[in-house]
Parts: structure tokens; sequence; C-alpha cells
């Protein structure tokens, strides 16, 4: 049933037509209105898949998308990698109603700093703008890992400083997808590691908040999720904020602290083809 849908809508020659290679698809709706974008390492072996759907429930999705859809359009790319990103765009700018449950999720987020009457507040969101007042690092690729390094940040820092309930956080815009936390009774070396931690300079942090955190009994009563929690850290340095840093300085960016998101992915694109071109000529 699946295959008579999609030939008689298609084309039963329409998969012929689609190369072997990793790329984008995008199912239209009769407006050419983009429905759904999704990506393949192998764009006919995918929408193969698509084509032979059966009624379980695993292919439910197919189903619906190959029942809704009046147009499909295929764009091959030169790696996977480059697939990822360019679906990763498009649904940001095109948000289609298929992927709409997923987009805020491939939204890179960043971290922000800010000394505010003498506290010391941070914040992890994707909308920046929204907070002018506050000084960003990032973007940054992996979501998850990013908003558990700062909820790790958090707690570690709320046995060092005073915490401020969020309630009374009045001065600041309620912004989605954002948290926003406050300390007192932090000094200014704090800020100093947290910014060059965050900009890639320095894991100095991590050498802080342990000796800190040795001195604070109720730390060292939760030694395991406190070591838990430093990890974390060091995670996020290792696969988020040094190899950030190190692409800023590849490409010629070094005196930057943040970048968006659409100038994020094409720097990334441009560093790794940089250094496989200083491969081949070794």
């Amino acid at each position: 049933m699946s295959a008579r849908r999609f030939d008689a809508k298609f084309g039963a020659n329409r998969l012929d037509e689609v190369p072997r290679a990793p790329g984008v698809y995008e199912w239209l709706g009769p407006a050419e209105e983009t429905l759904y974008v999704g990506k393949a390492a192998k764009l006919r072996d995918r929408l193969r898949q698509y084509r032979n759907a059966s009624r379980k429930k695993a292919h439910r999705k197919m189903l619906e998308l190959v029942a809704a859809a009046s147009g499909l359009r295929v764009r091959s790319c030169e790696s996977d990698l480059a697939a990822q990103l360019l679906e990763n765009q498009l649904i940001q700018s095109l948000r289609p109603p298929f992927n709409v449950s997923g987009a805020f999720t491939m939204l890179y987020p960043c971290i922000g700093l800010r000394v505010h009457e003498r506290a010391l507040d941070l914040c992890c969101t994707t909308s920046p703008h929204l907070l002018e007042e506050f000084a960003f690092f990032g973007a940054f690729r992996s979501a998850r890992l990013t908003r558990e390094a700062f909820g790790s940040l958090v707690e570690l820092l709320g046995h060092l400083g005073h915490p401020e309930p969020t309630r009374r956080l009045k001065d600041l815009p309620r912004v989605p997808f954002t948290r926003i936390a406050r300390f007192r009774q932090l000094d200014s070396t704090w800020h100093t590691a947290l910014e060059q931690f965050f900009l890639g300079t320095s894991r100095e942090l991590l050498t802080h908040l342990a000796l800190a955190l040795l001195e604070k009994p109720a730390a060292r009563r939760h030694a395991e999720p406190v070591q838990a929690a430093l990890q974390l850290l060091k995670c996020f340095w290792d696969e988020e904020s040094e190899p950030l840093r190190q692409a800023l300085v590849a490409g010629g960016r070094g005196g930057d602290r943040f970048l968006s998101q659409t100038e994020r992915d094409p720097l990334f694109l441009e560093v790794r083809a940089l250094r496989r071109r200083m491969i081949r000529e070794v």
C-alpha cells in the first residue's frame, strides 16, 4: 500500500533519480511549503524506507509524511556532517510543522555572565539577544551537555556563595528556555575564573572549585555528587569550551568570545577543511 501511494505521488522511478550520497530531503505541501526536513547518510536508501514503510508503530511518521506530502525535494551534500548542518539550518529557518517538536532542541545554547549590585549572575539560554546586559560565551553545540554542565556549576557554587531565590530576580526578564542563577558572597576571582573557563582559555576554574569545596563541610558530606559535577564540567571543557576556542583561533577570530549559531557551523566547517588541506600537504 505504501509503495503504491509513494509511486503514484512521486513517480515509480523517483528513487532512481536520488543519489546514494549524504544529503537532506524535504517533504513539501501543496504550495511547496516545507512540511518536514530530514537528513541521511545515503539519501536513496533512506527514501526507500519511506516507500516501503509498513503499518508498524515505528513507521507511523513515515506513513503520515508520505500521505501529507505533495512533493519531495532532495539536496546532496559533500559529507554527512554537511548534511547535518544543512538540516539544522533549514529546521531553524523554516520551522516545518512535522519538525516543530524538536526545533528548540536544535538551537545552540550559550552561557552568560554579569556582575550586578555585587552579585554574580549566570544564565544559560538560546536567546542571548533578550538578555543584553550579560556577556555571552558560545554558542555551544551540545544543548544537553551545556545545560547539564550549567546545572552542575550552579549546584557547586551553591556550596560556596549565597544563591538568590529565582522569585526575587525581578530585574531580569522571563525568557523561554532560559535558566538564570544569582549568587551573592562570591568574590571577583570567581568571575575571572568563570570567564576564562567559558572562553576556553583556562580550566583553572576546576581547580579553584575543588579547593574551595574541600573547605565546605556540606560539600565534603556529598563528595560523590560533587565529584560527578566536577567531572561533568571537565567534559564540557573538553568537548565544547576548548574546541570552540581552538576553532576561533584557527579561523582568525581569536579575539571573539561569542559567535552566533549561524556563524559557528560555517566556522567549524572552514577550520575542518583547512586542517584536511594541511594534512594533505604534509
